[in-house]
């Protein structure tokens, strides 16, 4: 599996080709653009681009923190063994099975977040053999999944 770019950016994304064929007043504005944006976001947390693509924001940061959350948690949730009784606190002494289990809610929001993110050729929107309704209906179950394990969890996202 390829390692997929994490995280998000407020920079206007152009190609080198476009930057290339750009003249100096377009320079000049994006850069402005890029220099706006910079400044909203370390103001106030987020830029105008973020507010007009929450979605895409939220599925391109969000994935990133819960896999650097996976990859580098020194503790896990003690409602763990209130959700899954087959885990028993008294057996597992050392927590090894309670962070087995919370690195594995952690993967499966990952890849459902990963899974419904609308562009580029990954996900269910690269998908050529569904239809578009599959897709919609896909990817309201994947919402569902996804959020339902989001505001199960939401709490717990500390280390």
């Amino acid at each position: 599996m390829t390692k997929i770019k994490r995280g998000y950016s407020c920079f206007e994304d152009i190609t080198r080709k476009e930057r290339i064929r750009e003249n100096p007043v377009q320079k000049i504005k994006r850069w402005g653009t890029n220099v706006r944006r910079t400044y909203h976001r370390a103001k106030y947390g987020f830029c105008d681009f973020d507010v007009w693509e929450m979605d895409s924001w939220f599925l391109a940061v969000v994935p990133a923190m819960l896999e650097h959350l996976r990859d580098n948690h020194s503790g896990f949730p003690d409602a763990i063994y209130d959700y899954y009784p087959e885990i028993d606190r008294e057996t597992d002494e050392d927590g090894e099975k309670a962070s087995q289990k919370w690195n594995e809610i952690l993967t499966e929001m990952i890849s459902i977040f990963d899974e419904l993110y609308p562009y580029e050729s990954r996900g269910i929107s690269a998908s050529h053999t569904l239809t578009p309704q599959d897709i919609r209906q896909r990817r309201d179950e994947l919402k569902a999944r996804g959020f339902e394990l989001f505001s199960r969890w939401f709490f717990s996202f500390w280390d």
